[in-house]
């Protein structure tokens, strides 16, 4: 192929490139956002309830539940349900062994003027981050009999 052929080939290929691309007279735009919601995340911490030797008179403990949501604001429900149900005590705590058991009633404060129902909701407080401490007390009252290992199982929900 000639030099001149060769020539005139890349003035036709140029050219055919500028005629195949369309001519704009306008333009427009517009635009739109990107989002996303990160959900409240919590973590709870409860440590046991131990209340040592029963002898019939009213025995006291305590624990402390902690809930932890970072750097979100925190404010929920927290409902503690115990494990083990006895037929009409419907909403107290009950600790079994061998099929006997021994009552128990939890509280929000020590004088234990607020108690904690089963499987009934509390407000568990606020904060605008962090952590919030939550003291439960408890108390098995006096007068029951019975001997040996006695346990419950409470399960603790926060709804936030």
């Amino acid at each position: 192929m000639s030099r001149t052929h060769r020539l005139l080939l890349a003035i036709a290929s140029a050219g055919a490139l500028f005629l195949s691309a369309p001519a704009w007279a306008a333009q427009s735009s517009t635009s739109f956002q990107v989002t996303a919601t990160v959900g409240a995340a919590c973590t709870l911490s409860a440590p046991d309830l131990a209340f040592g030797t029963y002898t019939g008179t009213a025995v006291n403990g305590q624990t402390t539940i902690s809930i932890d949501c970072g750097t979100s604001a925190t404010f929920g429900t927290l409902t503690l349900t115990g494990s083990n149900t006895v037929s009409g005590f419907t909403d107290g705590f009950v600790m079994v062994r061998n099929g006997t058991f021994l009552n128990y009633d939890l509280f929000r404060d020590a004088t234990h003027g607020q108690q904690i129902l089963s499987g009934q909701g509390f407000s568990a407080g606020s904060t605008s981050a962090g952590t919030v401490l939550v003291d439960v007390f408890g108390v098995i009252p006096a007068g029951q009999t019975g001997s040996g290992s006695y346990v419950d199982t409470v399960s603790v929900v926060f709804d936030f």
